[in-house]
């Protein structure tokens, strides 16, 4: 994270189809999936992104990305991860 930032990388670990909808809701630039992972972007903290797709009690797995690089990646890793850039 840099100092001042307001838009923030996520990875999102869920089979919940609600928790996939919620994602999509908060994000800026729509969700992405590769290989069971999705990745999104959005204007709010973390705190404030895990209640909400936390809110419909499905599972729910957030990471918070705060630097990424990817070297040899396969198509679908690179453009999901291309996603957060």
């Amino acid at each position: 994270m840099h100092p001042g930032q307001t838009r923030f990388p996520y990875l999102l670990i869920t089979n919940n189809s609600e928790v996939v909808e919620k994602a999509k809701e908060i994000s800026v630039n729509g969700v992405a999936e590769v290989r069971g992972v999705f990745t999104f972007k959005a204007d709010a903290d973390f705190q404030t992104v895990m209640t909400a797709l936390s809110s419909g009690g499905g599972e729910v797995g957030l990471i918070q990305a705060y630097d990424l690089q990817y070297k040899n990646a396969a198509g679908d890793i690179a453009n999901g991860l291309g996603h957060l850039g």
